[in-house]
């Protein structure tokens, strides 16, 4: 494998990672601190994987695109 590949596969996970994280924090932040009900959390929670969710895949398909 190459230095490059292993940068592509290291942001790669690196951005799946942080999207996971993401969710979760936000998860926890509506849940323990704001005290949102699962109806409220499941808007937020769409808007978010919406729109962060587009990035993540362009990541991941570059990456998946680079191995091919």
């Amino acid at each position: 494998m190459s230095i490059r590949e292993d940068a592509r596969r290291t942001i790669a996970y690196l951005v799946v990672a942080c999207y996971f994280a993401l969710l979760a924090t936000i998860v926890l932040i509506g849940w323990m601190v704001l005290r949102l009900n699962t109806e409220d959390m499941l808007k937020v929670l769409t808007t978010t994987a919406g729109v962060v969710g587009g990035l993540v895949g362009a990541v991941v398909g570059f990456y998946f695109q680079a191995r091919a």
